[in-house]
């Protein structure tokens, strides 16, 4: 049986501007709010035998947590593992980090396992 498992890291990021007034959560790191559910058929394994590993994805957000940029921060080992990991990556939907009660630009590490 193959099975695929995310986990998700977030990192800091710089810039700070002010706080707005009524702020009560002024220090919120960026996170995914929605996953998108992908199928990965077994073909994929087919044709590259024992494809297994973990794949960093760093994903560039805007301020509003809208996906900028996509690039593998860290290979599986395995291209086909590496573009099942962007694919899903670009297909989350995120919050940006959140410093002084405004969301900032910046990166987020999504970590993909893939377990056979």
């Amino acid at each position: 049986m193959n099975a695929l498992i995310f986990g998700l890291t977030a990192y800091v990021l710089a810039s700070q501007p002010a706080a707005a007034a009524g702020c009560t959560q002024a220090r919120i790191d960026a996170h995914v709010t929605r996953m998108a559910p992908l199928e990965f058929p077994d073909p994929m394994y087919a044709w590259e035998p024992g494809a297994a590993g973990t794949t960093l994805v760093e994903v560039k957000l805007s301020d509003t947590g809208a996906v900028q940029a996509l690039s593998v921060l860290r290979s599986s080992g395995y291209r086909s593992l590496d573009a099942q990991a962007l694919k899903a990556a670009s297909l989350n939907e995120y919050a940006p980090d959140v410093i002084d009660c405004h969301g900032v630009a910046g990166d987020f590490i999504f970590k993909a396992n893939f377990v056979r």
